[in-house]
């Protein structure tokens, strides 16, 4: 199984670096770089701003949705109440819960080959796990 990474705020950027330069350098007609270039403003835009006291608005959303869909909160609450039982140390106990949340994301993803499915991936790559994680276990 494949696992996300968390992105943060500079590789976000950079990727946004990586876009301006295809715009650039690419015979995309001017529709299409008008296109790529909303898509990395919104990109800087969403890595440059916390939302509601998380990293950015996709790790508010998926956090909310969580916390606010009962089987999910208590399955993840009885998960973050093992791990911190289970093992020692606050690096363990935050990487056991991202592995956890980042395999329950993964499974929940649609099986197909569209464009809908690369911009989840793309928000999804922008989740800051972390920051979910240490919620749960009570780490700020």
């Amino acid at each position: 199984m494949v696992y996300l990474t968390h992105l943060s705020e500079q590789e976000i950027l950079k990727h946004a670096k990586i876009i301006d330069e295809i715009i650039e350098n690419s015979p995309f007609s001017e529709k299409r770089k008008e296109s790529l270039e909303t898509a990395h403003q919104a990109l800087k835009e969403i890595a440059e701003t916390r939302h509601n006291g998380y990293t950015n608005y996709p790790t508010w959303l998926l956090a909310a949705y969580m916390d606010n869909t009962e089987t999910i909160y208590d399955f993840f609450c009885n998960l973050a109440n093992q791990v911190d039982q289970n093992y020692p140390d606050e690096l363990t106990k935050v990487s056991m819960m991202i592995q956890s949340i980042q395999e329950w994301i993964e499974s929940k993803k649609p099986e197909t080959k569209d464009p809908y499915k690369d911009l989840l991936d793309a928000v999804i790559e922008m989740i800051d796990f972390k920051d979910i994680a240490a919620d749960y276990l009570g780490i700020k």
